[in-house]
């Protein structure tokens, strides 16, 4: 039967919404207990995501809203499986994972960051937007 009379795209169409794998970090994943239960949260929305995504009836329309959360599924669910738990430190000499900082950019005002792992440093242009040095923190 040809494409025009179904309802689903061409083969090439449907390819199309299948994304790439968000890149992985080669580095070992080191996570204090509460960045895992981030990256366990991002997953478990990511998996609702998905399940309401496949819920739509049309199935081009499905396969479109299921393409980014069947992505970060399987970023997340690699990250939660190589994700290497270590201890807060227990030493405020040096800053570590899972160590709070508090630092003044100005006389007024004053911040608080926890770091929580490698999958965190995207915050930093929010907790930093205007000091380029701490990008990639």
């Amino acid at each position: 039967m040809s494409v025009a009379f179904t309802k689903e795209d061409s083969a090439e169409t449907a390819s199309e919404t299948l994304l790439p794998d968000r890149p992985v970090s080669p580095h070992p994943n080191l996570v204090t207990e509460a960045g895992l239960k981030a990256l366990e949260s991002q997953l478990h929305q990511a998996r609702e995501a998905y399940e309401t995504a496949q819920k739509i009836e049309d199935v081009n329309e499905r396969r479109r809203q299921a393409a980014t959360p069947l992505r970060d599924m399987r970023y997340f669910a690699a990250r939660v499986r190589t994700a290497q738990v270590i201890n807060n430190p227990t030493s405020t000499d040096t800053v570590a994972f899972g160590s709070t900082v508090t630092f003044s950019a100005t006389m007024d005002a004053c911040r608080n960051i926890v770091s929580l792992g490698r999958t965190k440093r995207t915050l930093s242009p929010v907790l930093f937007p205007s000091y380029p040095q701490w990008q990639g923190f």
